[in-house]
């Protein structure tokens, strides 16, 4: 149920929900982050997702990215006025794109390179030239991170070239 167990009673160490907001939001990073680091992955905002709503089939799948013709946005993890309970990463709501409100945000992501290295790149044209191709064949940000999904240097240094194209 959250990445901390299956019971609630732990959530007041991760979130700002309604039991503990005082009916606002808050700084960023001054409740427990997540095993990977993450602050705020539950509660004070609700995260405002790529996903398009779209309702559940009854077949699995894996990453749904929701309706092609719906333009409400699925928001996930809860806000400061919510109870516990819709606190979860698995709890979603949709929102309308032109909607604002202290209750919804988004989280920007930055690849980090902390050990001062410079970013690996071929050094062969020929290989160069290959995954630039590449990249073009599979024509889509998400279908290059599927194609190159592991953490080698090669798909890290295709998934960077693939928003330069």
């Amino acid at each position: 149920m959250y990445f901390f167990g299956d019971n609630d009673n732990k959530l007041e160490e991760y979130a700002w929900f309604k039991m503990n907001s005082r009916e606002s939001t808050h700084p960023v990073g001054q409740k427990k982050p997540n095993p990977w680091g993450l602050y705020d992955i539950y509660g004070n905002v609700w995260e405002w997702c790529q996903d398009l709503h779209e309702n559940y089939s009854n077949k699995a799948v894996i990453d749904p990215q929701g309706s092609k013709t719906n333009k409400s946005r699925i928001i996930r993890g809860g806000s400061w006025v919510i109870e516990s309970k819709a606190c979860r990463s698995a709890h979603r709501s949709r929102i309308n794109p032109q909607h604002r409100s202290n209750t919804v945000g988004f989280r920007l992501v930055k690849e980090f390179h902390g050990n001062g290295e410079k970013e690996w790149e071929p050094e062969d044209s020929e290989q160069k030239r290959y995954i630039h191709n590449k990249i073009l064949e599979l024509g889509t940000i998400k279908e290059v991170n599927r194609f190159y999904c592991d953490n080698s240097k090669i798909d890290a240094y295709a998934r960077r070239k693939a928003f330069e194209i």
